[in-house]
């Protein structure tokens, strides 16, 4: 049984928020029964309670159990960045699954820029968003020829139009210059946007509460789900308060999918990510990045900020690649959100002298609120999340495993499992302004019994391998990689888990995958 830890390391997010949602629980004794059962309180949970209450005049019954606080989890505990992928995994995405595909891949998430301004336009939830632009400063000619490859893929398959929102910048002094990034070799700029997650999800359960329709319960965690409903239709869901029951049940739990659904035992995986709050130098509080920043050497080695507008400036950094891929256990695999990584907080408070143009603080930055923290992220095998009802589940829904990469891919499938529940619970609906932004969830998310079937194959074939072969890891220099070392023999992720029958999907290097945890 795994159940997030009870303890974890305090988030900047959560700590200077100081929402009165934290520990809320809407009644003193759990309801007996529900129409609605949602698992968990983050991102994914709220945003489908928000939607069930906006498609019908008549919404169901909606109740929501979190383990610990609200959304203390990896929403509470990200990069607070709203970047969707424009580009770079179009190449990828093209190969495996055409240009079709690859094309609603990236649509369904630039659809989020816009939903979410005109959500919190409409709700007037202050989460501190921006939609601007994020600047990706290239550090290597290894990254410069990965980005120009997928630029020029894009372009050249689906024509100009296809890029004509993004600026790729290949002069080093102009790529220093707009990116403020010592080193850069280039630069790409890209529509994206900033937000406080924490707040917005506090925001839409406040406003969902404040009209009395959902119930909500902090510190109670499900340690139970029946997995076939009773004669009356509904189904069991257990807790330490008691027993609750729901004629659907949605599993919004990422990482911790498998505490109630075995299944993805193996198949969903945890990594730590690790963040911190920087206190903003002179300089950067007189003249603020306006644009978000990641700073990348190749797929693996990247860091990524964000800084407030004053009065607050806090400057928002995440990453560490370089620190943790020397010790890859000290992240992959581990869900452990009580402790900190060795040797993150000295490596982040040393960025902003080595890396920033014009910083003006102390070499050794100084940290504000919760300093640093860390968070899980979960992953799979195919790289793509889990969203749709659960197969030989009868009225259970999932919707998880966003690869660190949840805020430009969750509000638009919450809207889509939405319909899914209200279609079987027979409520007549109608699709609302905000939510028909959003093209159909992309088919890579979809979960079916094939999809899960070739998964689990694959992810039983790369375990096997992992016992008899080492992990290739980056050589990391002062100035990124620049080299390699191998091990006795390294893991070729598609070779061993890509002969399984019929399976397509981009299967993911332990150390590769989404770099923005965000």
């Amino acid at each position: 049984m795994v159940l997030p830890c009870t303890n974890p390391c305090p988030s900047f997010w959560i700590e200077a928020a100081s929402s009165p949602l934290r520990d809320h629980r809407s009644t003193k004794d759990l309801q007996a029964k529900t129409d609605v059962l949602i698992i968990g309180s983050g991102y994914s949970g709220a945003s489908i309670a928000y939607w069930l209450t906006k498609y019908t005049d008549s919404p169901p019954s909606i109740t929501i159990l979190e383990a610990r606080d609200v959304c203390g989890g990896a929403t509470g505990r990200n990069g607070g960045q709203l970047k969707p992928d424009w580009y770079i995994s179009y190449p990828k995405w093209s190969a495996l699954y055409g240009r079709e595909t690859a094309l609603s891949l990236s649509n369904h998430e630039r659809a989020h820029l816009r939903a979410f301004t005109e959500l919190l336009a409409e709700e007037d939830i202050d989460c501190s968003f921006r939609a601007a632009t994020a600047w990706e400063a290239l550090m290597s000619d290894v990254e410069m020829a990965r980005v120009t490859e997928a630029y020029e893929s894009l372009r050249d398959i689906e024509g100009q139009e296809a890029v004509s929102r993004l600026t790729f910048i290949k002069d080093p002094e102009e790529a220093e210059r707009v990116t403020r990034i010592k080193g850069a070799v280039g630069a790409m700029q890209i529509p994206a946007g900033q937000i406080w997650p924490y707040k917005f999800v506090h925001g839409l359960l406040t406003r969902l509460l404040d009209r009395k329709l959902i119930n909500l319960q902090a510190h109670t965690p499900a340690t139970h789900v029946s997995s076939h409903p009773d004669t009356e239709g509904y189904i069991a869901v257990t807790t330490p308060r008691g027993v609750i029951r729901a004629k659907r049940v949605v599993h919004a739990t990422n990482r911790w999918a498998s505490h109630l659904l075995p299944q993805f035992e193996g198949i969903i995986n945890p990594a730590l990510a690790t963040i911190c709050a920087v206190k903003a130098s002179p300089y950067y509080v007189e003249k603020p990045w306006e644009s978000t920043v990641s700073i990348r050497w190749d797929g693996v080695i990247n860091n990524y900020l964000s800084q407030f507008p004053p009065p607050l400036s806090t400057i928002i950094i995440g990453g560490a690649k370089e620190v943790l891929i020397k010790d890859p256990s000290s992240f992959i695999g581990s869900d452990a959100e009580d402790r900190l990584i060795p040797g993150v907080e000295e490596y982040f408070k040393g960025i902003p002298k080595r890396d920033f143009i014009g910083w003006d603080g102390p070499d050794v930055a100084d940290l504000e609120n919760a300093g640093v923290w860390t968070g899980v992220l979960a992953s799979s095998v195919d790289a793509m999340p889990f969203v749709g009802k659960m197969p030989n589940y009868e009225n259970q829904y999932i919707q998880a495993c966003f690869h660190g990469h949840g805020m430009p891919r969750i509000l638009g499938s919450s809207a889509h499992t939405t319909s899914l529940i209200l279609d079987s619970l027979g409520i007549s609906y109608s699709t609302p302004r905000i939510a028909a932004i959003f093209p159909p969830l992309p088919s890579p998310f979809q979960l079916t019994q094939e999809r899960l079937s070739k998964v689990r194959a694959a992810a039983d074939k790369l375990k096997e391998a992992s016992g008899k072969a080492s992990i290739q890891l980056p050589k990391v220099g002062s100035n990124g990689v620049d080299g390699t070392e191998m091990g006795t023999e390294k893991i070729n992720v598609k070779e061993v888990a890509g002969d399984v029958e019929g399976y397509t999907a981009p299967l993911v290097d332990p150390l590769e995958g989404d770099p923005i945890f965000a």
